[in-house]
């Protein structure tokens, strides 16, 4: 089966899969579901730009309006050795004008979801009836990072459940007298912008696309050695990867430090940041991705960051960071100075194993940085 027809006395709905051109309808439904503008560039990068797909399930009314949307972003996981698919849940919305017929555990949000679940997840337990016919590679993990609300809507009605080890956020302030007097570290290579945006303008003194791709394609070789030793359970960093979060996303602009070897000049490590001005605050710094071969080559980096800012920003400022808090490199931040505070954005980590042979639960071992979601 191919959809299913849902008929109510208020006229009939259909419930399938994404088609070519359907943004076209979602468009203008996300702008009334989330009060909105939408940047339709970015929403072309986020799902139809992704070198590893997407899933999307829609429910539309006898007019053709989107009813629900509920959507994910396909990635690939590593797992105990093995590379699987994974669902990033993310901008799953109802239009207003018909939530007369979404509330509730038959409601068209619920049963639009439940079809998305079991036709694109391997081991969900949602009845069998739910499923329609799919030619796409069937996922075996998925997770979001939802608000409360939506996290509470999830476990009741969703098969939702809560990242047991949860959010470590983690932050060190920048003083005004180090930045005055430089006491960090030499940043002996320069930071590399992705684009040049309003915030950041002031800041660079370098941008090269370029030298930042060049260094992104030696990150398969770093990867093999991270995910070996150390990431057991986490989306996979590899070229295409941070290739498309970063160096293609329309409407931001990231910060780019890397850490080579001395001499081989092998990528030992690399961060990414976010800035923005935030009002009382001055400049926040948000790492929203590291990764590098071990405890020293991290502690590296980080020092790099933090000297990066030191010397650049001209005022006092924050380096945060938010991390899973069964992160390895959570301790080399806080050997840095960063320490643990209230995590200020208010998402609820949930993660689910779907996988034949695998309980659930495992989804716990999942290690993630900021740069798996759609936060930053």
């Amino acid at each position: 089966m191919e959809e299913f027809k849902i008929l109510t006395h208020k006229g009939t709905f259909t419930i399938r899969p994404y088609h070519a051109g359907d943004e076209e309808k979602i468009f203008p439904a996300w702008k009334l579901a989330f009060s909105s503008e939408i940047n339709t560039d970015w929403w072309r990068w986020k799902y139809l730009k992704n070198p590893s797909g997407f899933r999307t399930m829609l429910c539309l009314s006898d007019t053709g309006d989107v009813a629900v949307n509920y959507a994910a972003q396909v990635y690939n996981l590593w797992f105990d050795g093995m590379e699987i698919k994974a669902l990033h849940l993310t901008d799953n919305f109802s239009h207003p004008n018909y939530r007369w017929a979404i509330g509730g555990k038959s409601g068209l949000f619920v049963r639009t979801g439940k079809v998305f679940l079991k036709t694109y997840l391997e081991n969900i337990p949602v009845e069998p009836s739910s499923a329609l016919s799919t030619p796409l590679e069937i996922a075996r993990f998925h997770y979001g990072f939802p608000g409360v609300r939506h996290y509470r809507l999830g476990t009741k009605l969703m098969h939702y459940r809560v990242f047991g080890p949860g959010t470590a956020f983690l932050k060190k302030e920048i003083s005004i007298d180090s930045v005055i007097n430089n006491k960090g570290n030499d940043c002996d290579e320069p930071a590399f912008y992705t684009e040049l945006s309003a915030i950041t303008s002031r800041l660079i003194s370098m941008m090269d696309k370029g030298y930042i791709d060049a260094n992104l394609k030696k990150v398969d070789a770093l990867w093999d050695r991270v995910s070996l030793r150390t990431f057991r359970c986490a989306v996979k960093r590899d070229y295409a990867f941070y290739k498309w979060r970063f160096l293609t996303r329309p409407d931001k602009s990231y910060i780019f430090l890397f850490q080579h070897a001395l001499i081989t000049r092998r990528l030992k490590g690399l961060i990414v940041l976010d800035c923005e001005v935030q009002k009382g605050d001055g400049l926040i710094f948000k790492i929203v991705d590291i990764l590098a071969d071990g405890e020293g080559s991290c502690r590296a980096i980080i020092k790099k960051a933090v000297s990066y800012i030191e010397k650049e920003a001209r005022e006092g400022a924050y380096l945060a960071v938010w991390l899973s808090n069964n992160h390895p490199f959570k301790e080399a931040f806080q050997q840095e100075g960063f320490v643990e505070d209230k995590e200020p954005i208010g998402f609820v980590p949930c993660t689910r194993f779907d996988m034949h042979g695998i309980r659930p639960e495992r989804a716990d071992e999942l290690i993630w940085t900021m740069a798996d979601g759609d936060l930053l």
